[in-house]
């Protein structure tokens, strides 16, 4: 199943970074941005249940987050490549896994990855890490000038001001420091549960 199909939506309708269509700021603030935001046991999401989000952005307007241990599929680097109209290498290997990083605008396309590669559009944020959403870094995976280690991820998470803050004071979430490590592992079982030691957690 070419699972990865719909990207081409992305390719011909997704905003830069910043444009009016984003519904939560993009840009690099304090509070949490950088850091691991973590459903905690009591969650009452389903949604949310056991989820790991790498917080891109936080201040008093809201906040901006992709959740980093939730698979919608997966399939073969050249098949995402192929997908998006871009030609590929015969011999190019590797697969991807598709997250799904929340509810919010689940059409557009996050790649979170490490600052070995940047495009025009790419954004350094808290943390170590950085974010692209133009296709740009499709073109350079295909020409193997890409980022060593990246994630794709459709859609993102995203709070209004002061509603974050609500939902951590009654105990639906806890904060760690965040953990690029973790964010690139392709091994999903026990995300949450290293994700929450690190936030001190007892399980």
């Amino acid at each position: 199943m070419r699972m990865l199909a719909f990207l081409l939506a992305w390719l011909a309708l997704a905003p830069p970074v910043g444009a009016e269509e984003t519904e939560a700021p993009l840009k690099q603030t304090r509070f949490l941005g950088g850091q691991f935001l973590i459903a905690g046991p009591g969650m009452r999401d389903p949604r949310f249940r056991e989820t790991v989000i790498y917080m891109v952005s936080h201040d008093r307007q809201g906040a901006l987050g992709l959740v980093v241990n939730q698979v919608l599929g997966k399939g073969p680097l050249k098949d995402l490549l192929a997908d998006a109209g871009i030609a590929a290498p015969e011999d190019m290997e590797g697969e991807i896994d598709l997250h799904i990083g929340g509810p919010v605008e689940t059409r557009r396309v996050f790649i979170l990855h490490k600052g070995d590669w940047r495009g025009p559009a790419t954004e350094s944020l808290a943390g170590g890490m950085s974010m692209t959403t133009t296709p740009d870094i499709l073109e350079a995976l295909a020409k193997r000038e890409g980022p060593k280690e990246f994630v794709v991820i459709a859609g993102y998470s995203g709070w209004g001001p002061g509603q974050l803050e609500k939902e951590m004071a009654r105990g639906d979430w806890i904060t760690a420091p965040s953990d690029i490590g973790l964010v690139f592992d392709r091994d999903q079982a026990g995300k949450w549960q290293r994700a929450s030691k690190r936030g001190g957690l007892a399980l």
